[in-house]
């Protein structure tokens, strides 16, 4: 997940981390399905990286 940020909104946007329900959301999912998540921003963007373990034989395949 990638978004644009402004830099210089960094340390006031402190508190929106915090209050805010959308990342706690996300951590609590990640963290639920025992997943890893990495946040950090690169190239003026904030971004997300999640990964989720999956069973393997869990996916349905399309058949040819």
């Amino acid at each position: 997940i990638r978004n644009n940020f402004d830099e210089k909104e960094k340390s006031t946007r402190k508190s929106r981390q915090k209050d805010g329900w959308g990342l706690r959301n996300i951590d609590a999912l990640v963290k639920e399905y025992q997943g890893n998540i990495k946040r950090f921003i690169k190239d003026g963007q904030y971004q997300i990286e999640i990964l989720l373990p999956i069973k393997i034989g869990t996916i349905p395949t399309k058949e040819l």
